[in-house]
């Protein structure tokens, strides 16, 4: 109930401040809500929290070191429930086994997103003469460069870049 109070002055606190939402994660908002509006002393327990960007030991994702309180961050969904999992095995027998589920989900779902940027990346090659077009990007290429003359439009240079073996990239403008 404390924190719930406490969260609360601290949200309204930052909104005022951000002129709107912080743009934080949880952990930064935590840690400023505790100690800048809650006013409360910070004892540093290092060994408590393993988190991923502290130098954590190796294979501390899998939550089973008993010498921890909190492991951090996970991300994805199965990620946190093999965590819980494994961190308390007791309370939460089922756990794994909707872990194993929810990576298969993710895992298909990553998959299809890449099929789909594959598919739009190839229609959008047929649809511009099969060479994409990226604003501000530098190309390199081991084919020796060349300039052509007589060339009015960025359409016209894509063109004669397709048409010309000897061409590996080309730039307009």
């Amino acid at each position: 109930r404390s924190w719930g109070k406490g969260a609360k002055r601290c949200f309204e606190h930052f909104y005022e401040l951000c002129s709107g939402p912080c743009l934080w994660g949880e952990d930064m908002f935590i840690d400023q809500c505790l100690s800048k509006v809650l006013k409360l002393t910070r004892k540093s327990v290092y060994n408590l929290l393993t988190e991923d960007h502290c130098d954590p030991p190796e294979g501390w994702d899998d939550c089973k070191n008993r010498s921890s309180v909190a492991f951090h961050p996970f991300k994805k969904l199965h990620e946190y429930e093999f965590c819980l999992a494994n961190a308390e095995p007791k309370h939460f027998k089922d756990m794994k086994a909707q872990a194993v589920k929810d990576k298969k989900k993710y895992l298909y779902y990553q998959k299809q997103k890449e099929k789909e940027k594959i598919q739009k990346t190839i229609e959008h090659g047929k649809k511009e003469g099969n060479c994409t077009m990226e604003d501000n990007t530098d190309y390199e290429t081991s084919r020796p460069l060349f300039a052509m003359e007589g060339i009015t439009s960025l359409k016209i240079c894509r063109t004669k870049c397709n048409d010309d073996s000897r061409c590996g990239a080309w730039t307009w403008g």
